[in-house]
């Protein structure tokens, strides 16, 4: 009903609505909201009504703007965003367009074989028209970072880490190839995928590297919050040290580091506590 009547609605800022509401689906359906993956529910649901819930927000969100703008003037510049895939050289080129034109960026890029990012928001992406339900799948298979491959992909994803035809640097390259020595017989599906499933990531962010950094100006920082990852093969426990990979893959793309620091962490999802990311760093590039 909440969704019909915004639909229909002519007002201007209708999307922060949206926004508001995207924000409650997972507290009030029936996928547990504790659960990074899909089950069912079975913590109780909230006392109070959605719709509640939906104006508490909305009365938050407004003094929290007037505060802001009580500080900050409108500067009267209009703000965009575009929603694309940074690994794809087109995408890139045909939503930026200006060369030399970013001052900056900051952001926190897909960990690699982390837990499912599709599944966890999928309410919100069906929600906010972002994805169709059919669409689903097919993402979180082609996310930067999945766990999973589509149809026969693993094979030649296999293929190209043994032959290193990405041109990946040394240190990722033999790392990858270091992990896949330590499989044992006793490993699973998902534990004998992890070496390509690194090896595909590592591509995919040195794409994004390539990508983006001819629009970025001269000595303009990049920000990256970047968790460790770490996998056990052939009982072997490996902490794989996915900042100072992803810093040395950036450098061989052209940027130039600036700093690397170390980061406290929270658990977001006590079900994951367990397996969830225990250490995050902050790495700063820049473009030379």
């Amino acid at each position: 009903m909440l969704k019909q009547e915004l639909d229909k609605s002519t007002f201007k800022h209708k999307q922060i609505l949206y926004v508001l509401a995207s924000n409650l689906l997972r507290d009030y359906s029936n996928q547990e909201p504790t659960d990074l993956r899909i089950r069912k529910r079975f913590s109780e649901f909230p006392k109070e009504p959605f719709f509640e819930s939906y104006l508490t927000l909305l009365s938050c969100l407004t003094r929290k703007l007037k505060s802001t703008q009580e500080q900050v003037p409108d500067s009267g510049k209009t703000i965009v965003a575009k929603n694309i895939d940074s690994s794809e050289k087109n995408k890139v080129h045909n939503a930026l367009s200006r060369k030399n034109s970013i001052d900056a960026g900051i952001t926190s890029p897909p960990y690699a074989m982390a837990l499912p990012y599709i599944d966890t928001q999928r309410l919100s992406l069906v929600w906010l028209d972002l994805l169709q339900p059919s669409e689903i799948r097919q993402a979180d298979q082609e996310l930067i970072g999945s766990r999973e491959y589509i149809n026969g992909d693993q094979g030649v994803w296999e293929s190209r880490l043994d032959k290193n035809t990405d041109g990946l640097p040394f240190e990722l390259h033999s790392y990858c190839m270091k992990l896949k020595s330590f499989i044992g017989k006793d490993d699973g599906f998902r534990r004998k995928a992890v070496p390509s499933l690194l090896y595909r990531y590592f591509v995919g962010m040195g794409n994004v590297f390539e990508n983006i950094l001819p629009y970025f100006k001269k000595n303009a920082p990049l920000a990256l919050i970047v968790g460790h990852n770490s996998t056990t093969l052939g009982n072997k426990l490996f902490n794989i040290d996915t900042p100072n990979l992803l810093l040395n893959l950036a450098l061989s793309k052209g940027w130039k580091e600036k700093e690397i620091t170390k980061l406290q962490t929270y658990k977001r999802y006590q079900l994951h506590k367990k397996n969830s990311i225990n250490e995050e760093s902050l790495i700063i590039i820049q473009r030379k």
